[in-house]
Formats: structure tokens, sequence, C-alpha cells
């Protein structure tokens, strides 16, 4: 692991115990890409740009923390200054400069002079500032005004809001072929939790198998409940049942889709866009349903008779999608470390990917975010809900690859660190955007005791509403 500098060291270690003291439950991005086409930008930007700028804000300790990269060592000509406005810091280093906008107004140092005072000893290539926020009330800052909204999960398309969309309908994302049309669909209802099943203890002061009653009536009380053996749940004609990430049709419903056992090379369990025979999902056999993953959809609310190829819709990155994904499984097991693995039931050990969650709310900028080339690559947060265009809600994610092995029988789990079962392509790609959105950070910034570091984008507040 090659060391970072010292003053980014005293940077980032410090953010361990900050976030450590702030609750786990509050957490907020923007509707862009932080992966591939911004990985391009910043690889284009830099060569033009000798000095880069990255800045973070810790939304809960009302602090940004400004990265500094230079192309050479610090020196007298290298100074920093905040604008009139209290948004932008521009660095200028041996003639050459960088701007950045901050995601949110900074204090401040000298109401009376606009420099910052930067650390330029010993000199380095990498400095790091910290500023403290303005938080007046004339600032009215989008993550202020929303702070409860921004506490909860974000999750878009869910099955109320579908239910007030008039005529909806989905399509493959990538060649925006109809899957599931409104016609189709007469109903949208929400699933529980995944993982209701493990708090039935919690919820009975008797299971449903434990009774005190004559077997005949104990049957028939059972029936009637929704955990009894003979109404599990299962694909309905007609029904569109919403999950976090996916939906769950009957076949005859997804005219669209096929079963990908006719296709060469694809898992027979596949289900693919009869079109372009990209894969949407898996068959459920427990449901005798058809699953499809929400971030392989775009979302329409057109007549069905105009939708043979629907080319306007709501679609979001797969980043969002995953840290939905992950925000939940905080929230239901209280830990932020995760093996993320493929859903091979049958190996004991299988290749995973550890990670942990370290910061799970951030607000990150960057000074390529400025940049003319980089605008076309992210989508304006729209009615003033999100933060500026310039920032992207995210989480910063520690990783490293490692193994998942299942526990024998009998064997105790780990109580800091749960597995999520992920399609392998997601694990593959939530690799690849890891990776690529470290071309953001600083290179003093992009380890940390033994970790890889990197960024994933989140859902911000107003992202799910169907009515703009």
């Amino acid at each position: 692991m090659s060391s970072a500098p010292s003053s980014v060291s005293r940077s980032i270690a410090p953010l361990a115990s900050e976030i450590s003291t702030v609750p786990q439950d509050e957490v907020n991005g923007a509707s862009g890409h932080l992966s591939a086409s911004l990985a391009s930008t910043v690889a284009q930007s830099s060569e033009s740009l000798s000095i880069a700028l990255y800045c973070e804000l810790l939304v809960h300790v009302r602090l940004v923390t400004l990265l500094i990269s230079l192309p050479t060592v610090c020196n007298i000509t290298t100074r920093a200054s905040l604008s009139p406005d209290s948004l932008h810091v521009t660095v200028h280093h041996e003639g050459d400069s960088a701007t950045i906008r901050l995601p949110s107004k900074a204090k401040k140092e000298n109401h009376s002079n606009s420099s910052l005072t930067l650390p330029l000893e010993p000199p380095r290539k990498e400095l790091s500032l910290r500023l403290q926020i303005e938080e007046s009330t004339e600032s009215k800052l989008p993550y202020m005004l929303h702070a409860s909204e921004r506490k909860s999960n974000i999750i878009p398309w869910d099955g109320a809001s579908l239910d007030a969309v008039k005529e909806p309908a989905l399509c493959c994302k990538k060649c925006t072929c109809v899957i599931v049309s409104s016609n189709n669909i007469t109903a949208w209802k929400d699933l529980p939790n995944e993982n209701w099943a493990e708090m039935m203890d919690f919820w009975h002061c008797h299971k449903p198998d434990e009774s005190h009653l004559h077997s005949s009536t104990h049957t028939e009380a059972v029936a009637g409940k929704g955990y009894a053996a003979g109404n599990r749940l299962k694909a309905a004609r007609g029904i569109g049942f919403v999950d976090l990430t996916s939906f769950l049709f009957k076949e005859t419903d997804c005219e669209g889709a096929r079963s990908a056992t006719s296709i060469e090379n694809q898992d027979d369990t596949s289900v693919c866009c009869s079109s372009c025979k990209q894969v949407l999902g898996t068959i459920d056999e427990a449901t005798e349903g058809w699953r499809v993953w929400k971030w392989n959809l775009h979302l329409s609310s057109l007549p069905a008779q105009n939708l043979e190829n629907a080319t306007s819709g709501i679609t979001y990155a797969v980043q969002k999608w995953i840290s939905v994904q992950l925000l939940s499984a905080i929230d239901f097991h209280g830990v932020r470390k995760f093996h993320i693995h493929g859903n091979n039931q049958s190996l004991a050990e299988v290749p995973s990917l550890l990670i942990w969650i370290f910061t799970p709310d951030l607000l990150v900028s960057h000074s390529s975010f400025l940049l003319p080339s980089s605008s076309s690559s992210f989508a304006v947060p729209s009615s003033g809900y999100g933060p500026p265009a310039s920032s992207r809600r995210a989480m910063k994610i520690f990783f490293k690859e490692s193994t998942y092995r299942k526990p024998k029988p009998g064997e105790s789990e780990s109580a800091s660190v749960e597995d999520i079962a992920f399609p392998l392509d997601l694990c593959k790609e939530l690799k690849e955007i890891l990776v690529q959105s470290q071309q953001l950070l600083p290179a003093g910034a992009k380890r940390f005791q033994g970790w890889e570091v990197g960024l994933l984008e989140r859902f911000d507040v107003g992202e799910d509403r169907l009515d703009q």
C-alpha cells in the first residue's frame, strides 16, 4: 500500500471519530453518473487542468474538507481565495488556477479579506483545508430545508407513486422496447421487507407453528394469515409487486420479455428483452413469476398505443439502486461492513468484495464539474430539492477483494460483517464504479489503512417524484 502524504492522512483520519458519532439513519445524491461518464470527464480534463480540487461536505457535522492536488510542490505562489458569494474556492499555483464550487456556502476567515490560509509547510503536492459552512437563514440550503426527508432511504418507483402515474409503462433501458405496458397492470403493491420472516420471533408471542388449539382449528386460523404455507407470496396476473430494487410480475404480463432458455450463452433462469436480448431479471420459481430489476428499466407514462418504442421516460444510474440495497441493509442489520458476492448457492466459498460504508451521506464536488465538457454527463436536480448541479450526494465506501465463506452448521456468524448476494454482473459493476470513482480523489486519499477508497452515488430528495 502506498503511503499517503501526511497532510492528507491527517485530513482523513479524523473523519472516523466524527462519523462514529453520527446517527446511522441519516443519509442523500443527484441524478447523474459518478461512474464511467464522470471518470471519462475527469480523465479528459486532467490534461487541461494541472490543479485538481476535490471537496466533501459532512452533512451531519457541517464541515467542508477541501483536498488540493498540485502538479509541483507548493511554494510562495500557491494561494487560495473564497469568492464573494462564499460558494467558490479558487487555487492559484505557478501561474495556473482552478476553481471548485462548494456544496454549501463557507464562512469567511476574515470578513475584510477573501484569502484562505493554506498549510504550505512542509512543501508537498497535496494540501488539505477545512472550512466551516455558513448556516444563515438567508442561504436556504436544500439539504437543510429537507433535512427530515434526507434521513430516510429514498426509493423511487414504489407502489403508491406508480399507482398515481397515468398509464405507466416499463421499458427496456437499453433499447426502449416496452416490457410491461399500462394495459397489463391494474394495480401496484409494495412488498414487505425481504427480511420480514426473520422478524417473526419479535412479532409473535407464539410462532405460527406453535398452537394451543386443536389441529383443525389451528389449520383454519393460520390459513387466514399472510404467513400461512398456503398463502405464500405468488405473482398474480394484472398486479405489479414492488420491491426495493425489483418488480415481480406474472410471465403473461411481460409482453416485451421472454425467458433466456433459447438464447445462447445466457443463464436459463434469466429474463431478457425480446428485442435486444438484454438481461432484465430472473425467473422466480418460488413465487411463480418473473422478477425484473429496476436498474434495467426506464419508466414512461404515455398512452399504450404510443409505446411501440418509448423514447422518453425516467431512468436512474445503476449505482443509486445499489445504494438503496446497502442503506436498507444498514438499517436492518445495524452494521456497515458487507461481503458482496454472486448469488451462487452451490459453492461453500465465493469471491467477494468486502465493503465498509464509512460515510453513508456526503455531498461531494470536484473542479472538473464546472468544465463545459462535464455538464452533459449530469442531469440537474429539479424543483430545487437536491444539491447544486456541481455537487453530488454520495457515500464514501472502503473496499477490498476478499472471499466469502458460508458458516458451517453450528458455526457462529460474524456479528460485524453481513453478506449480500447480488447478481454476478451487478457485483462486477459495483467494483468498476468504485474503482472509476477513485479518479475524483487525490492520490493520497485513494487508500486508507489497507482499504481502497471510492464513492457511490445515492438518491437525493425529490428524485423519487414522478410528477416532474
